[in-house]
């Protein structure tokens, strides 16, 4: 164990275990439920678009099909029903 891993490991800790769910936690709170949930498919996105910019991962056509998907199925679900 160096001091360089034992950095890594607490910012792991801190950052995306800790601080993240308090923040969407917070968000479902604010907004409810029924309207926060569609959003929580953007975890895969946010998760491939980071591999793309960070690891140098490359973009591919899957990913853009997934993307897509995903942000129609967020505005379908997150839009008001019209009224009668």
């Amino acid at each position: 164990m160096t001091a360089s891993n034992a950095l890594s490991l607490v910012y792991v800790v801190v950052f995306p275990s800790i601080l993240a769910y308090l923040c969407y936690n917070r968000g479902v709170q604010l907004v409810g439920p029924n309207r926060s949930a569609p959003f929580f498919h953007l975890v895969p996105v946010f998760g491939s678009a980071m591999a793309i910019f960070l690891l140098g991962e490359h973009l591919q056509l899957f990913h853009v099909a997934g993307y897509a998907l995903v942000l129609v199925g967020i505005f379908v679900a997150a839009r008001k029903p019209k009224a009668a």
